[in-house]
């Protein structure tokens, strides 16, 4: 894997934009995936109310954070994420996956300007980008989960899995691990 890839997947500390204190908050769901598949890197949340979820910290800005952390999680409505694009660049923030919609998905003119506004700001910026409208990405060989779907851990391999469609890619590794189950056992 090439290097300027590795925070996506090695991420030594990550924080997650629209992460609030509510507990119903549907970013918990990404704190609990970390957590159940094991993750033992920090986690941050920023949100305009300041708390925790789930033991995790709620800061309203980068610049309260203890440090600077490896890999951003924007999980706001789409809308927020050139701002917070702009935000990451000038805290040093290079590595960011949009799980947020409202994008070219839409159709609609005013997310075709908004992913242009996104693919803009990442070209002047130089920042690295995956997504939007997708459900960032997971390493089972450190526990790293950040889809704000609820997920249990494949079994760790030697395979990677790539896929453009959450909807399609996030019901494969378990199925690819009952497999792997059958080939051992028979």
């Amino acid at each position: 894997m090439k290097k300027e890839f590795d925070q996506f997947f090695n991420a030594r500390s990550v924080v997650i934009f629209g992460l609030s204190p509510n507990p119903s908050n549907l970013a918990r769901n990404i704190i609990s995936n970390c957590k159940r598949w094991g993750y033992t890197g920090k986690i941050f949340g920023l949100s305009p109310t300041a708390g925790e979820n789930d033991g995790v910290p709620i800061f309203t800005s980068l610049d309260q954070l203890p440090e600077k952390p490896d890999l951003a999680l924007i999980f706001t409505r789409g809308a927020l994420a050139p701002e917070i694009l702009l935000d990451c660049a000038r805290h040093g923030i290079r590595h960011i996956a949009i799980s947020s919609a409202g994008f070219e998905e839409t159709g609609k003119p005013e997310g075709i300007e908004l992913a242009e506004q996104v693919k803009k700001i990442c070209g002047e910026k130089n920042l690295l980008v995956v997504g939007p409208n997708g459900i960032a990405t997971a390493n089972t060989q450190n526990g790293l989960a950040l889809s704000f779907m609820p997920l249990d851990r494949p079994p760790s391999g030697k395979i990677a899995f790539l896929s453009q469609s959450g909807g399609v890619g996030t019901p494969f590794p378990p199925k690819c691990s009952l497999t792997r189950s059958r080939w051992e056992n028979s």
